[in-house]
């Protein structure tokens, strides 16, 4: 936990088109890494998420208001224990370098002047800033936004962990993991009920008994 993790973070942008990647480090060994580049579906997959999203709709309409408000009695005496993890995971990031690269050019060369000025008095003011660099480029000839982002950030989990722990003391922050447990293992235990391996035999043995 004292040593810490390393992100690195890419973003590209080049005719309205997303592009990028996501790695996560320790100790030089590369953990997690991920594009995130979105990918196109095919036929099949639409086919499978359309499925999918009927099926997420169906379980959206068994919404409980009583166990919403439940749920945010819990989450509000629980809220005062869970704000220093989030201050302790803010403090526990350092940013290492974060560079910005920019090209910019609309059809009036006046606003491409005139925002160009301002995003270089914003270099400007951050130049004395030693991690952060940031270069705007004009472009006259035609129309286009396009940009390169990459970060590298530091993440220590010692605070983070610290501070989980002394939230787990406290009873309402237990209390509200307990529910939220309870609730994710009905919900599982209803799915497997309602689509298990009996079911249709559950149906066959009515119709007999009749």
């Amino acid at each position: 936990m004292l040593v810490p993790f390393h992100i690195f973070f890419n973003l590209s942008v080049r005719d309205m088109k997303l592009g990028g990647n996501f790695q996560l480090k320790w100790m030089g060994i590369k953990i997690a890494s991920r594009e995130l580049v979105p990918s196109k579906k095919e036929p099949s997959e639409i086919k499978d998420g359309g499925k999918k999203e009927t099926e997420e709709k169906e379980e959206s309409k068994g919404f409980n208001l009583d166990e919403s408000k439940q749920f945010l009695q819990l989450a509000w005496k629980a809220l005062p224990h869970l704000k220093p993890i989030l201050t302790g995971f803010i403090h526990s990031l350092n940013l290492e370098n974060l560079i910005l690269r920019m090209e910019l050019g609309f059809e009036s060369s006046v606003d491409t002047e005139f925002l160009t000025g301002f995003l270089w008095a914003v270099a400007a003011i951050l130049k004395p800033l030693p991690n952060l660099q940031m270069e705007v480029i004009p472009v006259f000839d035609g129309k286009s936004v396009s940009g390169d982002i990459s970060a590298h950030i530091n993440l220590r989990l010692f605070r983070i962990s610290y501070e989980i722990l002394r939230a787990l003391s406290h009873k309402s922050v237990r209390s509200m993991l307990i529910y939220i447990l309870r609730r994710r293992s009905s919900k599982n235990s209803e799915g497997r009920n309602g689509n298990g391996i009996f079911k249709g035999f559950k149906k066959n043995s009515g119709n007999r008994t009749t």
